[in-house]
């Protein structure tokens, strides 16, 4: 981790790294989505969910 880092940890705490975690997390899963969908077109979305929350939480 860079020692850039540790000021915020410092000042924000734990509830500041959580929060840009799930921001980070949120907004990746709307560009997958997003993503996602201009690559299948009109393809039906079935399985897909699963799919993409498991992807996630492995990366």
């Amino acid at each position: 981790m860079p020692k850039g880092e540790v000021s915020l940890e410092v000042e924000g705490g734990f509830a500041h790294d959580s929060l840009r975690r799930l921001w980070n997390y949120l907004l990746w899963g709307m560009l997958a989505q997003e993503v996602q969908h201009r690559c299948e077109g009109m393809r039906p979305p079935k399985g897909s969910n699963s799919t993409r929350w498991v992807d996630h939480r492995q990366g």
